[in-house]
């Protein structure tokens, strides 16, 4: 049998490695076939969970043949229906020949020897024979793609019976070259054997195996090609030849450039993606640095010159048009400055400590209401003004007599120019009027009056701006300023004052070290724009944006059509109070203004977004948020809490948690599993001043985790949960000899259900690992975790094994995890500790009147919804005297409404139970939750609500009332007309289920 030939079954093997550590994360050098059945079983599970997974198919595929499973050729046909894999189709002949399906074995061979290029693979070869021995075949042909026909035979045979027909006319394969070696045999076509349609290979008297051709096939190049703001990229394959490096030629459509010869990526034959069935896609990319003599009209083409899917095309389709409207625009508002002979006296110019002079600078400050943000504005930029610079501040005119005021006292300091309107003009034209009144060779700052600057701010925006020949505009980081904002890029800053954008530009100049970052626009609330930039760009368009917003963009537009770049500098913080002038209006403007911006500059909406999808000042405002944490906290010592991503009242803990660090001097950051924008897996860092450093984001590796937790100067990181993250993610971090604890929260860490609830919605009883399995199976996991149980339970097992502590909030959870993971030592500390509830009471009720009973919480399934609506219903056809009233609100809501003895609040907030239990007159409470919690936060809100309440003899809220009272503990599936009569007199019960034991919880849980 093919798979008893150890060359072939090595092939298998090394597939499956290959499969099992990039679907596990698990190397191992080889596979104990006696776990092939039990690996298969688990495969077959993770299929389900993840259907689209080639790799899981193919591996079930393999195991299945092995293990000599006549279903193992249902996973190849299915990734060769969908897919080209020369792997796929090699394993399905394989599969074929293993069950003796010749007729079908034959056809696939042949349709795989016509289809792909020659393969030098050992598993290949034997396959082959397999094939010629069970069709009686001489040998078999393969094309090499290049020009060379293979014969390999397995009986002797006379090169005078071989024949060639190209094209329908037959030769002796002596008519060609012939290298002959044992029982191989190379022909070299002739040198034209491109322009063939059909090569037939045959021999007299005996067949082969393969040997029809069709040329074209051989020769076809698929692929696609794009432009970009990076320049050229794409993919192409061979059809013929998936793997291997394709050639292509980049041909500038400018005849006097030569064409560019490259070749693509290649993937390795074993890697996943090929092995998976996946659509192979090798990848290229040309950098625009590269083409940008070359020309901007390009195409790429195959070897043999068609063209790609998207050539020709332009590496910016735009810019010719872009570039008309910007020349266009520079003659209509040119920036011409004034006359030598009408500037004022040249300033000196700053000198740095290398002896370099900055160019002069005029900053212009248009201003119109706003009396107490224009004061500061101008009040810092006089403290802060540089040798080299001066101002030019336009009155728009102004209707503020206390702005009028102040002008007329400054009018005459040094380097001060005030221009008065006398007609309120709007943004654009004051700031076109003050840019006209600049001098020749004069950069340009424009800075809107309710900014806030620092010392050295306009230095560090040079230094920004002229790292490069070709940066035009430098914008720096604000509190409000779109893609400039600092900490926050999505929430509202908070207005700093003076001293505190001092204090952040202060932390800003210590770490930067002159880097920019590219920027689509800059902002016009502090823009630098150098002399050359603006006097090729012309000024800004002041007959479309009426008072503002959206002409700097369109500026920056028209710059970037020219050649000229933005940036962001990163050196300093200037403050931004924003929406001092025409705020009633500011979002219609706005709206208007973008859609005509969008008019003149098409996609411009989408490189902005593009640009924040990427957020390539992420890195830096992450480094920025450590810098300034460190010099408010110089010895910082910190702890990291990780949770999972989703609601729960593990939130709550964790940020008890954190709160009570916070009071030891201990700076507490709370980990989360995220996506960013990007698309990229994440952990976010939060913590109680997260409006102060919201910008700790890490990719979710153990390395990155190491360094900021090195960073952070952190003592232990606790682990809450690895949902979201994924058990193989927190295992991971488990395994870099960094301490830690883990909290319990639920039962996770060995039952993807979480909550150990199963068939029909009942605890499960924590059965054998065939229950276990038999039940994922069945009902799914809700985890999201891909990990099958064997390996969570594994990954658990170490990281419970390796924590300092595990902490259980109650003996039931520890005693549950204890019994899962028989090595682990378990500390019992309850969340918290609730006193004096041994004072509460069921106050008695006469028989006849209506007993109102609370029920709190999100009810889900195995919260007891089940049992509500069972409870609903038989109250109301029975007339019991109970009116059921659910604080929160439920999986289904209508069926218990319907039943009309039901009343609902919906969601609640925490300072609300006690109101709406009082407003409802609630008499008790019924906690009617199935499984075994590790806590319940619930009881506790009950008990601070002054009401007892009745549990179910399971979990921590049974072992809670037990210690403390404050309620009744009734066993568990006590049945329905017995819970009728508990929730119409529970003061009857109380003590009883103590002192009788057994016999009355059998009697009360009977239908």
């Amino acid at each position: 049998m093919i798979t008893e030939n150890t060359i072939f079954r090595k092939f298998l093997i090394k597939i499956l490695l290959t499969i099992e550590y990039s679907v596990e994360k698990e190397k191992s050098s080889s596979l104990d076939f006696s776990s092939f059945p039990k690996r298969l079983e688990n495969w077959e599970y993770l299929q389900r969970v993840q259907p689209d997974n080639g790799l899981i198919t193919m591996g079930i595929g393999i195991i299945r043949l092995l293990l000599g499973i006549p279903t193992a050729s249902e996973p190849f046909e299915f990734i060769a229906s969908r897919s080209q894999s020369r792997i796929c189709r090699i394993l399905l002949v394989a599969t074929r020949l293993r069950f003796s399906h010749y007729t079908q074995a034959y056809e696939e061979f042949q349709s795989l020897l016509g289809t792909y290029t020659d393969l030098d693979l050992p598993a290949f070869q034997v396959l082959a024979q397999a094939m010629c021995f069970a069709t009686n075949k001489a040998g078999w042909c393969t094309f090499s793609g290049s020009g060379k026909l293979h014969l390999t035979f397995r009986r002797p045979v006379d090169p005078q019976d071989i024949s060639v027909a190209i094209d329908g006319v037959r030769y002796p394969a002596s008519s060609f070259k012939i290298l002959s070696n044992n029982k191989k045999i190379s022909i070299t076509l002739p040198s034209e054997w491109k322009t063939f349609k059909q090569v037939h290979v045959t021999i007299q008297h005996d067949a082969l195996l393969g040997g029809l051709f069709e040329i074209p096939h051989f020769l076809k190049t698929e692929g696609f090609v794009s432009s970009g703001p990076d320049g050229l990229s794409g993919w192409a394959r061979y059809p013929s030849n998936p793997e291997g490096a394709v050639k292509l030629v980049l041909k500038p459509h400018h005849h006097s450039q030569k064409p560019i010869h490259f070749f693509t990526d290649t993937i390795k034959f074993f890697a996943p993606e090929n092995i998976a069935g996946d659509a192979i896609k090798n990848s290229f990319s040309i950098k625009k640095e590269k083409l940008a003599s070359k020309g901007t009209v390009f195409s790429v083409c195959s070897e043999y010159g068609k063209p790609l899917y998207g050539s020709p095309l332009a590496l910016d389709p735009f810019a010719e048009s872009a570039r008309q409207y910007a020349q266009e625009i520079a003659r209509l508002f040119p920036a011409v400055p004034l006359k030598e002979s009408d500037s004022p006296p040249a300033l000196l110019s700053e000198k740095s400590s290398t002896t370099r002079k900055w160019p002069s600078v005029a900053i212009i400050i248009p201003v119109y209401n706003g009396f107490s943000a224009t004061k500061n504005c101008i009040t810092l930029c006089l403290k802060h003004k540089a040798p080299h610079a001066r101002f030019i501040i336009v009155n728009d005119a102004s209707p503020n007599s206390d702005i009028l005021e102040y002008l007329s006292q400054i009018k005459n300091k040094p380097a001060v120019l005030i221009l008065n309107n006398e007609e309120n003009l709007g943004f654009p034209k004051s700031v076109n009027r003050g840019l006209r009144h600049r001098r020749p060779q004069e950069d340009v700052v424009l800075l809107n009056s309710d900014t806030l600057v620092c010392r050295n701010w306009l230095t560090q925006l040079q230094r920004a701006a002229y790292t490069e020949a070709d940066i035009g505009t430098a914008t720096p980081l604000s509190n409000n300023a779109t893609i400039f904002s600092y900490p926050s890029t999505t929430g509202i800053n908070p207005i700093p004052d003076a001293r505190a954008c001092q204090d952040i530009s202060a932390v800003m100049g210590r770490v930067w070290q002159g880097e920019t970052v590219d920027v689509p626009t800059a902002h016009g609330f502090c823009m630098y724009v150098k002399s050359a930039c603006l006097e090729q760009t012309g000024l800004l368009r002041e007959d479309i944006f009426a008072q503002g917003y959206g002409e700097e963009n369109d500026f920056s537009r028209r710059a970037s059509a020219l050649g000229w770049r933005h940036v962001a500098c990163l050196g300093t913080f200037v403050g931004h109070a924003e929406s001092q002038s025409f705020s009633p209006v500011k979002s219609d403007l706005i709206a208007r203004n973008l859609h005509v911006l969008n008019g003149l500059h098409p996609g411009y909406d989408q490189l902005v977004t593009r640009w924040q999808n990427r957020d390539p000042l992420a890195p830096y405002r992450k480094k920025l948020d450590l810098a300034r944490l460190h010099q408010s906290r110089p010895f910082l010592k910190s702890v990291i809490l990780i949770r999972h991503d989703r609601e729960g009242g593990i939130l709550r803990h964790v940020w008890h948690r954190a709160s009570l660090y916070e009071q030891a001097g201990v700076f507490a950051f709370v980990m989360v599993p995220e996506r960013h924008r990007s698309g990229r897996l994440v952990w976010r860092l939060t913590s109680l001043r997260d409006k102060d450093y919201p910008n700790l984001t890490i990719p979710r590796n153990a390395f990155s985790f190491r360094a900021l937790y090195k960073e952070l100067n952190c003592t232990k990181f606790e682990i809450h949960s690895y949902i979201g993250s994924t058990i193989e993610k927190i295992f991971s971090l488990s395994e870099l000899g960094l301490p830690y604890d883990v909290y319990i929260h639920d039962y996770s860490w060995f039952c993807p259900r979480i909550t150990l609830v199963a068939d029909q919605n009942h605890y499960c009883g924590e059965p054998d690992l065939q229950t276990c399995l038999s039940c994922i199976n069945t009902f799914g996991s809700r985890t999201d975790d891909p990990a099958p149980l064997q390996k969570l339970r594994q990954w658990s097992q170490r990281i419970l094994d390796t924590a300092e502590h595990v902490i259980c909030p109650s003996q039931d959870a520890a005693n549950r995890v204890t019994r899962q993971f028989t090595t682990i030592q378990t500390d019992v500390t309850p969340w918290e500790h609730i006193l004096n509830v041994d004072t509460l009471f069921f106050p008695p009720k006469a028989h006849h009147e209506k007993r109102i009973v609370g029920i709190l919480g999100a009810i889900s399934i195995e919260k007891g919804y089940d049992i509500l609506i069972n409870l609903a219903n038989f109250i109301k056809t029975h007339h019991i005297p109970i009116h059921l009233v659910i604080i929160g609100y439920s999986c289904d809501d209508a069926p218990l409404l319907e039943t009309g003895v039901v009343t609902m609040t919906g969601r609640y907030q925490e300072y609300e139970i006690q109101p709406l239990t009082e407003k409802y007159a609630i008499d008790w409470f019924f906690l009617p939750s199935l499984w075994p919690e590790t806590w319940s936060y619930v009881l506790t809100h009950i008990w601070a609500s002054n009401r007892a309440t009745i549990v179910y003899d399971i979990g921590a809220p049974a072992e809670r009332i037990k210690q403390a009272g404050g309620g009744l503990v009734i066993p568990l599936h006590t049945s329905l007309p017995s819970l009728i009569a508990i929730l119409m007199a529970p003061y009857n019960y109380l003590g009883v289920f103590k002192t009788q034991g057994d016999a009355l919880g059998d009697l009360l849980v009977r239908p």
